[in-house]
Formats: C-alpha cells, structure tokens, sequence
C-alpha cells in the first residue's frame, strides 16, 4: 500500500505530520491541536500503515479512560471497511480485550491508562497515546516510555487538546529546546481543520458562559494554566476554621447524599460570617447512619438544609420532618438545575465572598472541577471522568442557601459566569 493511498483526503496539517512520521522518520512526534482538528483520524490512518508495512508488529493504542479508546478502534476499523481492505488485512477483531489481530501477525491493542498497572509490558512497535494531556503525569514517565525501549526504532505518536501547565506542556518544550532527539512537535487550531464546519467552531467562540482563557485552550490550543478549571482561583478564598456555632447565628448547610460507593459530605456555613465552619464526609450507604449524621449537625448548627435527593426524592425530606422535626428542601440534579448550581457559586468564589475551610478532598475536587466543551459546541462542567464530585456539590448546595435562595428555579431564568445586574432567582438577588 502506497503512502498516496493513505494519504488521500488529509488535510494540508494532517499531511506535515503525516509527513514527518513516514519521510523524516521521526521517532516521537507531538500533536497539540484545537478540538475537531482531526488528530485521532489521522493517527488511526498512520497505524493503519504501520499494521501493513511492519509484519509481526507490536501496536498500542492508549486513552485516558476506557470509554474513549472505542474511537480510536472503530476509526482504525473504519479504515478498512471504506476501503473494502477489511477482509484481506484483518483476520479478528475483538472486544475483550479490545484489540486487532494483523493477518500478518500484527496486533493493535486498544488501553486505557485509568490503571498504569495495565501498562507494563512487552516492548511496543508503535504507541499512539491519544489526549495523552488528561494523564496522570506518571504514566508516560514510568509505564509508557519504558515500552519503547527494547526496540530502538519504535515510535510514539502523542496527541491532545492542552490542559494547563502539565507535563505535556513539559514534554513539548523539551521537544521544542532540542533535548529529545529525531522528534518534532505540532501546533494547529480548530480553524486549521477545513473539512469541519465553521458554523460549529463560531458556536465554541461564542459561548458567553466559557472564559476566554478555555477558548483560547480548547480552540488555539494555547497553553493556559487553569483554563478549564471551573473554580479558577477559589484558593484565594481558603482562611475558614472548623469550630463550633457562635449564639444567634444560622447556618446554610449543603449535603450530598452517599449511594453504594459514594460517599456522603455535609458543609456548613456561617451565614453572619459567610465562614465555612464544618466539614464531614463519610462512605455509609445506610439511609439510618446518613439521616442520624445530618441531624447531628443540623442539632449543632441551626439553619436551613438542602439535600441533593437526584434518585431518591421526597421519601428523603418527608423522613426528616418526621423523624427529626427538620425543614429541608430537596435538590434535584438535572443539566439545567446543575448548570445554574456551579454558575452561582462560580460568582461567590470569583469575588471571594466566602471563606473556606482547607480540606484535603474538597481542594481536590475544586483543583479538578473542569469546564469542557460538549458536541454542540457549548460549555458545560464537572468532575473528570471516574472522579468524585460530593464535596463540589455539596459545598455548591451551602453556597446556593447562604443567598438565601430556594432550590426551585423558574425556567425563564439563565445565568452566565458573570455578575449580572438583572439576575434574579425566586426572588433572591447576587
């Protein structure tokens, strides 16, 4: 199979890094690049050649998470099929473990590096490492590198959309200052793709509720340090002490309730303070052990409560009238009442108007709560994917009754990251 037959349909971006892996033999090539660029179509053609033209070979095709490995393996079996080459190259195509087996004896392993584990091996031919920027900054150091070692001549394709100051930001500039021999790195933005529909790109840009510095990342494909955190900065709001509650002072409290392996967390709120003053955060599945652990608080530190119930409803708040003489409003999750839930507390934490207190697993979350582009080109938020999000919610739920505002939001009402004069939500004001 000729170079000019993989080639065709490639893009003037796709065709110099088509070009630098094929005629400059490069062993390590970067691609950074904007979303719809077409980076995961262009490597699955390269690995598609690789298969042919290496018999025997060792492929791996490696994702942040399982789920996005599927893209890769349907585009490299897509390859095929268009060009009806399917039956003459691929003698199995399986899904557990996800892979291809060569009919001359090539195989491509499709891996997730949710678990490095996983990753040691036999020494590998070619590594695709796709939106390698989502890693964790140990797996290419000391589980992926390492494969390409036994073979002097194998290659490494990594790709991604930027995040932050990472180390795929490290690797690019020891790839940049020359410390990396026979490598190259790429640059191109979403624009730089003339086969996707600008329409869509325009919809990105547009966005009123994505910061400018996200644009710039997930369309340039800059480098921008908290681009895609949602609570850019909130460290600045870091100063709150865990104590007891003073005389004649309410509370707001915000609870996410714990299901199988979740776990429960309650924060509380000084609402003449703006001070967070308590923190918990439990794994007990047991409606009893959660209900009388709440109740303990709410003993503690008199206020209003809010309870995320997504899935358990009002049996959830009836039970604590009941039961504990508790007046509780109910939160229901949904992608509009989510939404508007992390644009508000998204304004408090911009402004500073709360202090926090510093919890380990909180700051986690916050450090990782990220802003990210869906589909239709709009922007939404949430925990990385297999990452834990109660404390966020259940900070954001004490943040929403510290304004004193009720969980029942009218549909005509649509926030934006920034402070509006004329916003207003069941009669509350911020």
């Amino acid at each position: 199979m000729s170079p000019q037959l993989i080639s065709l349909n490639l893009h003037p971006g796709q065709k110099e890094v088509y070009n630098a892996f094929w005629l400059e033999k490069m062993l390590l090539i970067q691609l950074r690049c904007g979303r719809r660029w077409g980076k995961t179509e262009l490597c699955a053609r390269i690995a598609a050649e690789y298969a042919i033209r290496f018999p025997g070979s060792l492929i791996w095709w490696v994702a942040p998470y399982y789920g996005l490995t599927r893209i890769g393996y349907r585009k490299f079996d897509k390859f095929f099929r268009d060009r009806k080459l399917h039956n003459t190259y691929i003698r199995h195509a399986r899904q557990e473990p996800l892979h291809f087996e060569m009919t001359n004896g090539t195989f491509l392993y499709m891996k997730s590096a949710e678990n490095p584990d996983q990753l040691i091996g036999e020494g590998v031919d070619l590594l695709i490492c796709d939106e390698a920027a989502r890693y964790s900054p140990t797996v290419w150091n000391e589980n992926l590198q390492p494969t390409l070692f036994d073979n002097p001549d194998s290659r490494a394709i990594i790709i991604s959309t930027p995040r932050g100051h990472n180390w795929f930001w490290e690797l690019n500039n020891f790839i940049d200052a020359g410390d990396i021999p026979r490598s190259r790195s790429f640059h191109y933005t979403s624009w730089d793709n003339p086969f996707i529909s600008k329409a869509r790109i325009q919809r990105m840009a547009d966005d009123p509720g994505a910061p400018e510095e996200a644009k710039r990342q997930e369309i340039y494909a800059e480098y921008i340090d908290d681009a895609l955190s949602a609570f850019a900065g909130w460290r600045a709001c870091l100063g709150g002490q865990r104590r007891p509650a003073i005389g004649g002072h309410t509370h707001s409290i915000g609870v996410d309730l714990g299901r199988k392996k979740d776990f429960t967390v309650i924060s509380v709120i000084d609402r003449q303070t703006n001070e967070q003053v308590y923190f918990d955060r439990f794994a007990d599945p047991q409606w009893t052990v959660q209900s009388a652990r709440i109740a303990g608080v709410v003993k503690h530190y008199p206020g209003s409560i809010i309870i995320e119930t997504t899935g358990i409803g009002d049996p959830v708040v009836q039970h604590f009238h009941e039961t504990y003489g508790v007046k509780v409003e109910s939160w229901q999750q949904t992608s509009r009442s989510k939404d508007q839930l992390i644009r508000h507390g998204q304004i408090l934490l911009a402004e500073k108007s709360v202090k926090l207190l510093n919890e380990t697993q909180q700051s986690k979350e916050l450090d990782a709560f990220e802003l990210k582009f869906t589909t239709k080109g709009t922007m939404t938020a949430g925990a990385p994917h297999g990452q834990h999000d109660d404390c966020v919610i259940a900070l954001l739920l004490s943040l929403w009754g510290l304004a004193g505002l009720s969980v029942v939001i009218p549909t005509n009402v649509r926030t934006s990251g920034q402070r509006r004069e004329a916003y207003q939500i069941a009669g509350g004001v911020f």
